[in-house]
């Protein structure tokens, strides 16, 4: 078996000669000394298991040949760090460790520093569910943008304080709309910001995908608001913008498009697994 293992770099580790109010400094060495002895434990069980593994930080993922070449990847830190692991990822299979259960999201992770050992025990065991994640993928115009959308995309004005107008597509019919974005979100993102906007959250494991247009202008009375679409429908945005904006799994990637592009989404042929 050949193991990767992918670590985020710590608040303190990345800010720590930046902060100057002491109590919050103390709070992030904290955290990062957590950090440090979840990390350090996986690598002293994958050794005690004989097993080889190529640790690596998230961000010198763009340096690794081939992160398909691996069994198995372990993300350790919270959800953002197997967020932007799985970017890399044609394929293959995630076990996410949360590095720090006090400060970190971990909503996907299996194991914490605490259980590590016997969760990825009952891995080789084959005693742990193997999840298959639906991704999506997005097209401007008639190039792929990417194709591992794991959580979630807003579609928005680059200025967050306008209107964002757009032309949109579903189903065989549209709408000319003004609104202040649209969710678009897999299965496995569903739980987050479009569930607390008012979508519906579906099964993890769900093939469907779901939209939901936020804050829509009350004056017209749209159809088009919110659908869960299988996996064989799309959905398609004509920017009637000068300047949009789409974020994709969070602020860490964005791109930006510009007036009568087409944006389309649909589900991605690369799913990747998740060990649960």
């Amino acid at each position: 078996m050949k193991v990767l293992v992918c670590s985020k770099k710590s608040l303190y580790e990345v800010y720590k000669n930046n902060i100057k109010s002491k109590r919050y400094l103390k709070k992030i060495i904290e955290s990062n000394n957590e950090h440090i002895k979840t990390q350090e434990y996986i690598f002293a069980t994958l050794k005690k298991l004989h097993i080889p593994y190529t640790s690596i930080y998230r961000d010198d993922l763009t340096s690794l040949k081939n992160p398909n070449n691996y069994d198995l990847t372990i993300s350790c830190g919270g959800d953002g760090t197997l967020l932007h692991v799985q970017k890399f990822m044609t394929k293959g299979k995630i076990f996410s460790v949360n590095s720090d259960r006090k400060n970190s999201v971990g909503y996907f992770a299996i194991a914490n520093r605490f259980n590590f050992e016997r969760q990825f025990q009952k891995y080789l065991d084959n005693k742990l569910q193997e999840v298959t994640l639906t991704r999506l993928m997005l097209k401007i115009n008639n190039t792929y943008y990417t194709k591992h959308i794991f959580n979630d995309v807003l579609f928005s004005n680059e200025t967050v304080s306008l209107s964002s107008r757009y032309e949109i597509h579903v189903r065989g019919k549209n709408e000319m709309q003004k609104s202040s974005g649209i969710w678009i979100s897999t299965a496995a993102g569903s739980s987050g910001a479009l569930r607390s906007a008012g979508g519906k959250s579906l099964a993890l494991a769900s093939p469907n995908f779901q939209f939901l247009v936020r804050e829509p202008d009350y004056v017209f009375h749209y159809t088009l608001l919110n659908k869960i679409l299988k996996p064989n429908e799309s959905l398609v945005l004509y920017s009637r913008m000068t300047s949009g904006i789409c974020y994709i799994d969070g602020t860490a990637d964005s791109v930006r498009f510009d007036l009568g592009d087409r944006l389309t989404f649909s589900t991605s042929h690369e799913p990747i697994t998740l060990i649960r």
